[in-house]
């Protein structure tokens, strides 16, 4: 594996033609299809580390296509659960973290111990549950997104769809702020779905 930062990921060249489709992927979906090309090398290590590698070699793979696709006027959106390659780029769309980006874009990240994961893994899930909504949170969103309890993700996502469209920058109407705002309230829903 490459031991530098400027070193082309070679399963790029495999997630590009995936990309392309148009299609809404999730890593563990681009890591199951690279899988049967057989384009994933063989790990020979724990299973978390695998796992970790496996995921730092997709990851690092997007976001360095992610800057190729910004040249070409394109957006590629990455999250896990979200990796979606936007044609009418707008430079106003929110972008990831630079943190995410910057480390996954680190080779030296590449190479952890079973240790580092393990520790990695539970500095994440700290997180996610100190960011799970309160109630008060979760009446107000519901009250301003207009959506019915209990929360339910294909209603989460058709209502995103809608404001998305009435806020998009790239509207006559929109509003790059609210669009920005909306944004972050749908991922916290739909973690919060998700977490149910």
């Amino acid at each position: 594996m490459p031991t530098n930062n400027k070193q082309p990921n070679p399963l790029a060249n495999d997630i590009l033609p995936l990309l392309v489709e148009g299609r809404v992927w999730k890593v563990h979906e681009l890591a199951a299809h690279l899988i049967k090309l057989k384009a994933l090398p063989q790990l020979r290590t724990s299973e978390l580390t695998e796992l970790a590698q496996r995921n730092f070699l997709i990851m690092n793979a997007l976001f360095q296509l992610q800057e190729d696709f910004l040249s070409d006027g394109c957006y590629l959106s990455i999250s896990s659960l979200h990796i979606q390659l936007i044609y009418d780029y707008s430079p106003r769309l929110p972008s990831c973290e630079e943190a995410l980006k910057s480390y996954y874009l680190d080779w030296q990240n590449y190479n952890l111990s079973n240790e580092e994961v393990a520790k990695l893994l539970s500095q994440f899930t700290s997180r996610l549950s100190s960011k799970k909504l309160s109630s008060e949170k979760l009446n107000k969103l519901n009250e301003r997104w207009q959506l019915e309890l209990p929360l339910d993700i294909v209603r989460v996502k058709k209502r995103w769809r809608a404001l998305a469209s009435q806020y998009h920058p790239d509207k006559h109407s929109g509003d790059h702020h609210i669009f920005k705002e909306i944004h972050s309230e749908y991922q916290c829903l739909l973690s919060h779905c998700r977490s149910l």
